[in-house]
């Protein structure tokens, strides 16, 4: 029962670790573009400025932060579904998962981060010039590693999660079961428990 409660509790933490990471991922800079825009002048032959952009995860691909909100929930969800329900949820993690890995990596190849970059740097300053630098940072590893950690959480919630403890019986609806004979002495006691006045 302990090694079942602990690997509940694995599956819990790994869904809520991994929405950590996706979540500030999806936030940082993921792509640095250096450049020298403008256009030189009869007055002046060396009328440029240098602009440096930081393009977060999330301008680059909104699929991480999503899959960083739904691992947040299913860390809740893991626990509160039993039996076949909590191993369709795994399954579905572990394809969310692999998912937030592959928008990240898509990002940080740098051919495709330069294409994706276009727009913003269009959006900014107008053009992107031939001698634009465009370099990746490391957060799109640390979304693909959340990524990687939700579907583990998954695997294991798809592949042992049967096995593991429901809810208490005070989550849940009453029952229409009669009640069980309970003895007179333990009554009186859940009723002063319960603040009633037995007398």
């Amino acid at each position: 029962m302990t090694a079942r409660r602990g690997e509940l509790a694995v599956a819990v933490g790994l869904c809520l670790l991994s929405a950590a990471v996706l979540l500030v991922a999806a936030g940082q800079p993921w792509i640095r573009v250096q450049a020298r825009v403008g256009a030189p002048t009869a007055a002046r032959s060396d009328a440029f400025r240098a602009v440096d952009l930081a393009v977060v995860g999330r301008d680059l691909s909104p699929a991480p932060a999503a899959v960083g909100l739904v691992a947040l929930a299913a860390a809740i969800a893991i626990v509160a579904t039993r039996g076949s329900g909590r191993r369709l949820l795994g399954l579905a993690l572990v394809g969310a998962g692999v998912a937030a890995a592959l928008a990240a990596a898509d990002p940080a190849r740098a051919p495709r981060a330069a294409g994706a970059d276009t727009a913003v740097v269009r959006r900014e300053i107008g053009l992107l010039p031939a001698s634009a630098g465009v370099s990746a940072t490391a957060w799109p590893g640390a979304s693909i590693a959340g990524g990687v950690l939700l579907a583990s959480g998954g695997a294991l919630a798809a592949a042992r999660g049967g096995r593991w403890s429901a809810m208490s019986a005070r989550y849940r609806p009453p029952s229409d079961a009669a009640p069980a004979a309970v003895e007179p002495d333990v009554a009186l006691w859940d009723a002063l428990d319960r603040g009633d006045d037995p007398t």
